[in-house]
């Protein structure tokens, strides 16, 4: 019995494992959505503005709501690489290759600096051991190059400061693609949207459902599949631990009080066990995995958790039942 016992420890810590590998292989995904898009999450939102006001007067506006704080508005120039940024507060960033990102002193300068992707950097003007972009017929410092090992769309953008200040195009808001993200999610959008004075607002990544967008099932459809097959694994353990337990119930006639000491020690002894195999496995596997959203994957480990532990309850508590029978 106890070997028994042992070998389903050891097949709840391998579902643990999938389940982790699983969600890790997501997070990966979706990082790199996230660097396609310069940054932006799939919460952020494209706002279509017909004023004719500058980058910068708009900026001056946004820098008078008191309100607004930890959030990034990137004017983006359709058909080009090109990117004129501000932001205030704590915002998502890039992964730097050298150098630093913006902070709130590079949006409130007189003076624009940039950060470019790896492909970019390739062609800077680097006199001394301060980079230069060329860029409308002025050189312009260099902070920081973004991107990783992967290769993607981030690696040949364009990333350029505004402020209310300063700004390096004097084209009003009509002629930019805007999108604005917070973090962790965009406050305030009714603000935002009447200082833009946009005539239409939607969210970055269609959201078509309820709770996800159909663009996220699309892409991970084959996570839905592979959480069923765990959650059905998980299952089956109990079950196989529960027909231990009928075996040994049937072969020893118990009263009614040591078979309620029975259950509620088999009920001890398999969540005490879950619940160290869950443990020990996931500190074990985010060591070696890619794991961004902590928060999501503690959820989605606890749900299978309770769900198991619920199963098994239920499940012992009918056999119990069989047994008086």
């Amino acid at each position: 019995m106890i070997k028994r016992r042992w070998l389903l420890i050891l097949f709840m810590m391998g579902i643990t494992f999938l389940i982790v590998f699983s969600f890790s292989q997501m997070n990966r995904i979706a990082y790199q959505k996230i660097l396609d898009r310069g940054g932006l999450s799939e919460s952020a939102y494209v706002l279509k503005s017909k004023r004719h006001q500058s980058i910068m007067a708009v900026n001056q506006a946004l820098k008078q709501q008191k309100q607004l704080t930890n959030y990034q508005i990137q004017y983006q120039v359709p058909n080009t690489k090109i990117t004129y940024l501000y932001g205030a507060g704590d915002f998502k960033t890039l992964p730097l290759l050298s150098g630093r990102f913006f902070t709130d002193d590079d949006f409130q300068s007189q003076v624009p600096v940039a950060v470019v992707g790896k492909k970019v950097a390739k062609t800077l003007y680097r006199p001394t051991q301060q980079s230069y972009l060329k860029f409308k017929g002025r050189y312009i410092s260099v902070i920081g190059v973004v991107g990783n090992q992967q290769a993607s769309r981030l690696d040949s953008q364009i990333f350029i400061t505004t402020s209310p200040v300063q700004s390096l195009t004097n084209q009003s808001l009509s002629h930019f693609k805007i999108v604005i993200d917070g973090k962790p999610t965009l406050s305030h959008l009714s603000t935002f949207q009447h200082v833009l004075k946009a005539q239409q607002t939607q969210k970055l990544v269609t959201q078509n459902t309820p709770l996800v967008g159909r663009a996220w099932l699309k892409q991970y459809w084959w996570f839905i599949i592979s959480n069923i097959v765990t959650l059905g694994l998980s299952l089956l353990v109990a079950e196989v631990w529960l027909f231990a337990v009928r075996q040994m119930a049937q072969k020893h006639s118990i009263g009614a009080q040591v078979r309620h000491q029975v259950r509620w020690h088999e009920l001890r002894g398999f969540m005490l066990s879950l619940l160290l195999s869950m443990v020990v496995t996931t500190l074990l596997a985010i060591s070696r995995l890619y794991v961004l959203q902590y928060q999501d994957l503690i959820s989605l480990l606890i749900f299978y958790y309770l769900v198991t532990v619920g199963y098994f309850a239920v499940r012992l508590h009918r056999i119990g039942h069989q047994t008086v029978q």
